[in-house]
């Protein structure tokens, strides 16, 4: 498994730096609101979109003994498709690299893309749904390379 980076903590996400950090803030983030903000700050160009691992994500989870992280996508174990796509997305450069690391390496028919960025949401928002406890709480943001 990649080893994760420690990441130097990030300011808030306020409106005058919104067009540079994307970050879910008290409102989920859905494919739309996500496109959106690729389109209008990159030109839909994802190669351009990189991740920003947030102090939340616990780089040394194994030795701590949780189960991953973050805390939720680790149900189905360390080698569950949820799980290794979420660790990668935490060790990718950009979201276009892991999205072509995932058609590379489909995992139990999981692939992400611009259409279903399902991996990504789910670190912008906090989890794969509302009922999670760490919902509207981004372990990752998205910056403007």
């Amino acid at each position: 498994m990649a080893k994760l980076a420690k990441s130097a903590p990030s300011a808030p996400v306020s409106n005058s730096d919104s067009a540079a950090l994307f970050a879910s803030v008290n409102s989920p983030i859905t494919t739309q609101t996500l496109r959106a903000w690729v389109n209008a700050n990159v030109g839909g160009d994802w190669s351009k979109v990189t991740v920003v691992v947030q102090p939340s994500v616990v780089t040394d989870w194994e030795t701590k003994g949780l189960k991953g992280p973050v805390p939720f996508g680790y149900n189905g174990g360390a080698n569950g498709p949820r799980a290794k796509l979420q660790n990668q997305l935490l060790v990718t450069g950009t979201v276009a690299e892991f999205m072509a690391w995932s058609k590379a390496n489909p995992l139990g028919g999981y692939v992400e893309s611009p259409n279903r960025p399902h991996t990504v949401l789910a670190l912008l928002n906090g989890g794969y749904s509302p009922s999670s406890k760490t919902w509207c709480n981004s372990f990752i943001h998205l910056a403007v390379a």
